[in-house]
């Protein structure tokens, strides 16, 4: 019998140990691992998970506004997936935007909108309030870890010209009248 009751005392000392332990912690978690209790061993708890900083591999380019009057957003907004050297997508990452034209970075005041955010739980981050003030060639750059995105020039035309040519499918005859419309119509004034 005293075989047994040292076993009743063991266990209970144990649980007496631990309950001590969960009232002086107040519930912050605790790992407890490889308890050894004569020839028993136990592991409680689970291994911290490595924090693991993903590096944007790829920019893949949702849609990219075309062209855009000064002083007016720009259609359709430009829309990015961040994807990791697997394909996945990245989430929680922040990105910010950089204008560039002919003659260099575009300061601040040649622009409008959230130019910075965060990409939502797919990876994806939307621009939909951007404005140029100026017209000419526009470029947006996306710095981010080791690559800079640059997308297409974006034709910026003056301010309340009808450019709905990005409506029409690229290259058939209907969106290249329109361009050239646009594209005149920008020369003589």
């Amino acid at each position: 019998m005293e075989y047994a009751d040292i076993i009743i005392w063991a266990i209970s000392f144990f649980v007496a140990v631990i309950v001590i332990i969960l009232f002086l912690t107040k519930g912050k978690k605790i790992k407890i691992k490889d308890v050894s209790i004569g020839p028993i061993t136990a592991t409680f708890g689970e291994e911290p998970k490595k924090v693991v900083k993903e590096n944007v591999d790829k920019i893949e380019f949702l849609s990219v506004p075309l062209a855009g009057c000064a002083g007016e957003i720009l259609s359709p907004p430009l829309k990015i997936l961040l994807k990791d050297s697997a394909g996945m997508p990245i989430t929680k990452k922040k990105i910010r935007l950089e204008f560039y034209n002919e003659n260099g970075l575009l300061s601040s005041n040649n622009y409008y909108g959230k130019i910075s955010a965060e990409s939502d739980k797919n990876g994806v981050m939307v621009f939909d309030d951007l404005i140029i003030k100026k017209t000419g060639q526009v470029q947006i750059h996306i710095p981010i870890d080791n690559i800079d995105e640059v997308t297409e020039d974006i034709e910026i035309f003056p301010p309340g010209l009808n450019i709905d040519f990005w409506n029409e499918k690229v290259g058939t005859e209907r969106y290249e009248e329109k361009l050239d419309r646009a594209l005149r119509f920008t020369k003589t004034n």
